[in-house]
Parts: structure tokens; sequence; C-alpha cells
């Protein structure tokens, strides 16, 4: 299929996981408000924690999108389920619950984290056998379940964390088995008693040399982008109601990062293809690039209308807010102007600046737990992050033909 072939279902199947990120946007903002701030944190270190295990699982994604990709879904899929709800499951064991019964916190997380598993890989079995309007609509229903469960706990005022993460997951799987897509379910589960073949599965794909380059690069960079989630629990700040507007804050930037890493990466064979640069990488990269700077220059000027609003709290500075955004710009810059290395599983070239990066958000955590006005952990999110492109940037240019 060539280029242009591919242009019209790749921008439909883009604006429609667009939408999706939107509505699970919404739903994050109100949980925000229906949750008590401690209850927030710990909905944030769920996330986190499904996050990381994403990451520990991305050697088997990787797998999945392989020649024989289809093959690999059911035993991907159960690895990766696994996988997760081990991480969440010790976790929140050694982070603690706050008060929440742990066995009704980490059984809401598994069920939620899981059912993202599902939700993810239905979305990838689909798009590989050519399903493309069919592929979005497990995210979609996910994203809908979301915020439809948060809105309804919002309109009845209940202020629990356990259906917060437990009725979202139930509806999504239920309509799922109701709907024709139900076969995604069952090819799953069918798989399910082949212990051996999923064990083997996970040994030959986290154990190879490239598989642990994989799984190191996306820890760093998940620790690096919305490590705060969990850093919060060492480093709390002043006041739970701070933490929980530094927290929705973290969760706009981060859906800022994840929005521009998708969007690059529907186009990303026009940059770096074949183990070779395109012939429009550099100006395709600095464009987007432009955009980026762009957009973070919007997404700050919009700080008032923001607040007015009450989609960001007032409690967190304009400061803070833009150094937030320039994080979140600057890690997407870590893999846009590094996707030469990246595709070829080179870990030192990323490595390094989310180290860099990381650095700086402990240190500006530090001081926000310190008591220090937001200006200071704003400034070294924001130099730390302006250091790191302009050093990436320079490197690009050397390397991409003109």
């Amino acid at each position: 299929m060539t280029s242009t072939g591919f242009l019209g279902p790749a921008v439909a199947l883009g604006s429609v996981r667009v939408l999706a990120m939107g509505i699970a946007l919404i739903a994050v903002t109100l949980s925000y408000y229906v949750l008590s701030p401690a209850d927030f944190g710990l909905f944030n270190l769920v996330a986190f924690f499904l996050a990381l295990g994403s990451a520990i699982v991305a050697p088997l994604n990787r797998a999945f999108w392989a020649a024989d990709s289809i093959e690999n879904y059911g035993p991907a899929a159960i690895s990766s389920a696994a996988v997760t709800a081990i991480v969440i499951a010790l976790g929140l064991l050694f982070t603690g619950t706050n008060g929440v019964a742990y066995p009704a916190l980490a059984g809401a997380g598994i069920l939620y984290g899981v059912t993202k598993v599902v939700e993810r890989y239905g979305y990838g079995r689909l798009l590989v056998a050519h399903h493309t309007k069919l592929a979005i609509l497990p995210a979609l229903l996910f994203a809908a379940a979301d915020a439809g469960v948060v809105a309804a706990m919002w309109m009845a005022s209940l202020d629990s964390l356990i259906v917060r993460l437990a009725l979202p997951a139930v509806v999504f799987l239920l309509v799922l088995s109701l709907s024709g897509l139900r076969g995604l379910l069952a090819e799953m589960l069918r798989s399910l008693g082949k212990v051996g073949t999923h064990v083997s599965f996970v040994r030959r794909h986290l154990g190879s040399r490239m598989g642990l380059r994989v799984l190191a690069l996306g820890g760093i960079a998940i620790f690096a982008g919305m490590g705060d989630r969990l850093l919060v629990v060492y480093f709390p700040l002043p006041t739970r109601e701070v933490e929980a507007a530094y927290l929705l804050a973290l969760s706009y930037a981060i859906a800022f990062q994840t929005l521009m890493s998708f969007l690059f990466d529907l186009s990303r064979t026009r940059v770096f293809r074949d183990g070779a640069w395109q012939p429009e990488a550099r100006h395709f990269t600095l464009c987007t690039a432009a955009l980026l700077a762009g957009l973070v220059a919007a997404g700050s000027a919009a700080y008032p209308l923001l607040t007015w609003s009450h989609v960001l709290p007032p409690v967190i500075g304009w400061p803070l807010w833009a150094g937030l955004l320039i994080r979140s710009a600057a890690l997407m810059l870590v893999y846009m102007l590094n996707v030469d290395h990246f595709q070829r599983g080179d870990v030192l070239p990323l490595a390094l600046p989310n180290l860099v990066v990381l650095a700086g958000g402990v240190a500006s955590l530090a001081l926000l737990h310190a008591g220090y006005p937001q200006l200071w952990p704003a400034i070294i999110l924001a130099g730390t992050s302006t250091l790191v492109t302009i050093v990436l940037s320079h490197s690009f240019l050397r390397r991409v033909p003109a």
C-alpha cells in the first residue's frame, strides 16, 4: 500500500483516536472533582503502575507487531495482562494504600489495568487484520465507559475509588462481550490454558538482548514523564489539595505528549524508514518541532482561560504549568529527534536525555515538597528540558542530510 493510499485511513484513524483521548481526559478531570484528594492520588498511582507495566511488556508488544503478529496475539495479550497485574499488585503493596483496603484497591486496580490491556491489544489485533474502521472501537468504547461512569458518580455525588476503577472495566468487558467484537475476548481466552506457551513467549522476548534494551528504555521514559505520580508518595506536597491539583496538571501534560507522539507516529515513515533517513526528514521534523513549540506557547497562554473554567486548578501557578508543558515537549523531542536510534534499538542516545529530564523532575518535586515558591521548580523543569532540546537538535542536524 502506498503512503498516499494509506493517508485517508490513517487520518481517519488518528482523528478518532484523538477523540478517544479527549474523552479519556474528560474522565480524568471529572475524577479530580469526584474523588477526594487522597483517592485521586491513589488513582494516579494505579495509572503509573499501569504505565510501568506497559513499559515492561513493551518487548512483547514489539513481538506482537512483528510479521507473525496474529499468531502472537493470544500469548502477547495474556502475558502482558499477567505482567501488568503483577506490577500493579506489587506496586500498591510496597507504596501503601493510604487507608484503603489493599485487597479491594489491588483487585479494582488489576481489573482496570487488565481491561486496558484488552483494549490496546484489541485495537492492534483489528488493525493488523486490516479492519481499520473497527480498530478504534475498543479505545473509543473504553473511553466512553470511563467517562460515563465518572459522570454518573459526579451526578450521584459518589466518592469511591473502587467504583471509579472497577465499574468502567466491567462496563467495557460486558459491552465488548455482547457486541460483534466479542471474538477478541474469545480468541484471548482460548489461549489462557497455554501456560507453557506464555512463559516461553515472555522468556524469549523479555530475555533477549533487544527485549532488555526496549524494557530499560521504556522504564526510564515512564519515570521521566510521569514518575511524579510515584514520587509524591515519598515527597508529598504541602497539602493534599495542592498535590491533587499538581497530579491533574501533570495528567494534562502527559496527554499532550501522548497525543503528539501518536500524531508523529502516523507519519514516522516520512522521516526514517528501512534504516535510512527519508528525503524530507529534516524539513518535516523541524516543522513538527515548530508546531510542538507553538502548542506549548498556546497552552501556556491559555492558562487564564483554563483556570477561569476550572479545568486547571488555580493553585497551580502559570510558571509551573508552563514548566510541565515544556518538559513534556522535551520528552517528545527526545523520541522524535532520535527516531533512527529508536528503530535500531540504541538505548544510550535516548536514555541519557531522559535521565537528565528525570533528574530535573526529581529536583523540582523536592523543591515543591520543601515549600519553595512554584517559580523555582518551574525554572528547573524548563531549564533541564531546554538544555536537552538544544543538545538533541544539534545532534539531529548533524546526522540528517539537508
